[in-house]
């Protein structure tokens, strides 16, 4: 069904919008068809323009106010009563029309050069918040997996469209935006005995390790091993935020029934872990799952990646299983030693708590990471 059709049924006596050349085409064929039809029946002289032969009536067209035709109220036979703001949908028919006449006329590039609409000034109005753009641009670089040079060259490709620049478009800003320092962690340890050396920023860029007298050189990635913590409590709060009548409902009032389950909240372990809770945390808590498994960075290298993910057990099921909160990312070009990173792991998670605002109530939440599930590879280098 086109598009302009879909608004409204048979016998709807709404204007229906089209294009221009459309528009013009049936009005010509209607004014011949009366005219027509005027002659053979010597009923009265109409002016052309004037009348539309519809169903066997006349219908005089008025000039069209366009204001009160395109801002009034259409009936909608499905969804009742709906205001439309008919002057932005006419704008685009418009738009689309004279878009068409260009490119519609078009064969190659040379007569896209060659054409008059190639060198004139866009006076489009613009529609979009700085806000929406810089989201759209983050989106865009996601999808299309860009490179942080090629985010940087597309903001400046975004502020050359205007006369002066609307977005930030310096390395240095743009990193402080979308890399946030604040929450995360960098973390050393020796590549030999495996023995943690300490933050990357309070030890030095080329140390000794105490126990093997191991050579480290942090400014070399690929020599050394380290890891990543980032604070989850501001993920969590944001996804819980999003699901707070779900998270409401699960710690305030969902009933367990005995005998019947329907969900983790009805397995022994979290009946178990919540009646185990002091009465003044019986609403503060959020509990989770961790996962991890490595995945290599380059097919030809043995450097590899492990991210742990939490996964929050009081979210909705379609949300829980699709939004992991990354938390560490281990670097390491040998087989992994996972105790250190798990040690450090143990203790934010313990350190950490998730300031967060529940139907208008200010709650602190503590996390409690119940259970771990990893695949067959990584269970070794866990259990060891």
């Amino acid at each position: 069904m086109k598009r302009y059709k879909q608004y409204l049924f048979d016998g709807d006596p709404a204007i229906i919008p089209r294009t221009a050349e459309r528009h013009n085409l049936d009005l010509n064929t209607s004014d011949t068809e009366v005219q027509v039809e005027t002659e053979e029946n010597d009923l009265m002289d109409i002016e052309q323009d004037t009348f539309i032969n519809t169903d066997a009536q006349s219908t005089v067209i008025e000039d069209i106010n366009v204001e009160n035709i395109y801002d009034g109220d259409v009936e909608d036979t499905t969804y009742g009563t709906t205001e439309w703001n008919w002057r932005i949908e006419l704008s685009k028919i418009i738009l689309n029309n004279e878009l068409n006449n260009i490119y519609g006329k078009i064969g190659n590039l040379k007569e896209f050069i060659e054409h008059k609409a190639f060198f004139e000034k866009i006076s489009t109005t613009m529609n979009k918040s700085r806000g929406e753009i810089f989201l759209m641009i983050l989106k865009f670089s996601i999808s299309n997996e860009l490179s942080f040079s090629g985010l940087i060259n597309l903001f400046k490709l975004i502020n050359s469209m205007f006369e002066t620049p609307i977005l930030p478009d310096s390395r240095h800003i743009i990193d402080k935006l979308v890399n946030p320092k604040e929450g995360v962690e960098y973390h050393v340890v020796c590549q030999e005995c495996s023995v943690y050396l300490g933050k990357i920023g309070d030890i030095p860029s080329s140390s000794i390790c105490n126990v093997c007298n191991s050579t480290i050189n942090l400014k070399n990635n690929t020599d050394s091993t380290f890891f990543t913590l980032i604070n989850p409590a501001q993920q969590i709060s944001d996804l819980i935020s999003n699901h707070e009548d779900y998270f409401y409902y699960v710690t305030n009032q969902r009933v367990h029934k005995q005998g019947h389950i329907s969900d983790v909240y009805d397995g022994k372990k979290y009946t178990e872990f919540v009646k185990s809770l002091p009465n003044e945390e019986k609403d503060n808590y959020v509990t989770a799952v961790f996962n991890t498994d490595g995945a290599p960075k380059f097919k030809c290298s043995q450097y590899s990646i492990w991210p742990l993910y939490l996964m929050i057990n009081e979210l909705p099921k379609e949300i829980r299983t699709n939004k992991l909160v990354v938390c560490g990312l281990l670097f390491t070009n040998k087989k992994p030693n996972m105790t250190v990173f798990l040690d450090k792991f143990v203790d934010l998670v313990n350190k950490c708590r998730v300031p967060i605002k529940i139907k208008n109530e200010q709650r602190t939440l503590k996390i409690y990471v119940q259970t771990c599930c990893v695949d067959a590879v990584a269970r070794a280098p866990f259990k060891a």
